[in-house]
């Protein structure tokens, strides 16, 4: 991805899917233990009802002139996900 001190600078701003849609703002990381770079983020996909996505950062990169993160996922499989609500209750997806 970036430079692991890097990563919090990244808070507040858009994460972009692998077409380049804007998947949603970053809330915070989840950062391994082992090797100190960040492995997830949440996100916050539908600000209006405050649902916060997991997305996975393998093969994250800069995109765009504005620096913001594209990830190799698409929109659709984070829409997908389990995500958490309002209340933390974590929402699965139907079966």
């Amino acid at each position: 991805m970036t430079q692991a001190i890097e990563w919090i600078t990244y808070q507040g701003r858009s994460l972009y899917d692998q077409d380049g849609n804007v998947i949603g703002t970053i809330e915070e990381f989840y950062i391994d233990r082992a090797d100190g770079e960040p492995v997830w983020a949440l996100v916050y996909t539908d600000p209006a009802s405050m649902r916060l996505s997991f997305v996975p950062l393998r093969e994250a990169r800069l995109q765009g002139t504005d620096d913001d993160l594209q990830v190799s996922v698409n929109s659709d499989e984070v829409r997908d996900a389990p995500s958490i609500g309002r209340r933390g209750a974590t929402a699965l997806p139907a079966l």
